[in-house]
């Protein structure tokens, strides 16, 4: 086994100068800088605390959600490897005092929800939590992931009573409700490399290699909130009557969708854009657009390289199907968020 993944990172190596070299093409660049025109942010009101929760984006799938006492993080991914120590083991997590740095600016971190189990969702994921003396919760897999070689302090598993929809876990003013799901569709051989469907069966031990981040259970998230409720999707897949089921449980408004767009094609768009807007979300952010190995520059995330995918073709698939989705529903607000910027969820 171990002399197939050698191959299989020495043919990566091969292909790397010319995914550096063809970097991120002009066009995508230029497509994605009318987009962000097009779809700007609004500014925080300043009485935002009173009105609704701040979601952060700090680009994949990590999103901060913050009332103003309390706050809840999805997945947590800010120390972004480079392709190098993901292929050969060295992998770092996030050190204690950059993730100091990043939640002096939010509420008492209460729990850190982690969608799946490869690397770019729960790396960090246990450190942030020991760092702040958060729970941690996520998968059987997620919570065999220490931090260094340090236990998880507070692990917290969903509990599914005979259903795909976990009983209700409440952190501060929020309750996080956890929804089975899937990973959007990856090619034959990435896909055995990253483990889609496997589980992590022992402690993983960091620093450590991205193969090592098997799949695990994959899950939606859906946060309520006394001032508005949002669902996170961090793959572009669904089990389409999974979401049905949370959001009937009690009729939910869902305020904010924010939904991956990583690796969307046309032909798994309309289902998976169809489940979720079958919601009838107020607003809607594409997320996990960004390229997981370089680190943001100037308040701007790095866009993906060949063959990782396209976010302006992503970004366009989805505004062509709400266009078709629209003209039979009600208008749904479509905001795209940069690096550390944010909305106000349940805010008018």
């Amino acid at each position: 086994m171990r002399h197939i993944e050698k191959r299989i990172c020495y043919l990566v190596l091969a292909i790397l100068p010319f995914t550096l070299s063809g970097c991120v093409s002009q066009s995508q660049t230029e497509r994605m800088a009318d987009l962000f025109e097009q779809y700007p942010v609004s500014e925080m009101p300043n009485d935002w605390e009173k009105q609704g929760v701040s979601a952060t984006y700090y680009g994949t799938s990590t999103i901060v959600f913050d009332d103003g006492v309390s706050s809840v993080l999805i997945d947590g991914f800010f120390s972004r490897p480079s392709i190098i120590p993901a292929l050969f083991g060295q992998m770092q997590q996030i050190k204690r005092d950059q993730s100091n740095e990043i939640f002096s600016s939010h509420s008492k971190l209460e729990g850190v929800v982690v969608l799946h189990s490869h690397h770019d969702h729960a790396m960090d994921a246990p450190c942030i939590a020991n760092y702040h003396d958060a729970y941690l919760i996520g998968s059987d897999s997620t919570l065999k992931i220490l931090c260094g070689a340090k236990e998880i302090k507070r692990p917290k598993s969903p509990i599914f009573s005979q259903s795909e929809v976990s009983e209700p876990i409440v952190l501060g003013n929020f309750t996080v409700t956890l929804i089975q799901s899937v990973h959007g569709e990856l090619p034959g051989i990435a896909a055995w490399y990253v483990g889609i469907e496997k589980h992590i069966t022992e402690k993983l031990v960091m620093p450590s290699r991205l193969s090592k981040f098997k799949e695990g259970d994959n899950y939606a998230v859906l946060i309520e909130h006394p001032k508005g409720n949002s669902l996170v999707v961090g793959s572009a897949a669904v089990i389409s009557g999974n979401i049905e089921r949370a959001t009937n449980r009690e009729p939910i408004e869902i305020d904010w969708l924010f939904f991956g767009v990583g690796k969307l094609s046309k032909q798994a768009s309309e289902q998976y854009l169809t489940a979720l807007l079958a919601t009838k979300p107020k607003n809607m952010t594409p997320i996990h657009w960004d390229s997981f190995s370089a680190q943001p520059q100037s308040g701007e995330l790095p866009l993906p390289t060949w063959p990782f995918g396209n976010a302006a073709d992503a970004i366009g698939l989805v505004l062509s199907y709400r266009a078709q989705y629209q003209s039979a529903n009600s208008e749904t607000g479509f905001t795209l968020l940069n690096y550390q910027q944010a909305v106000c969820v349940g805010c008018k």
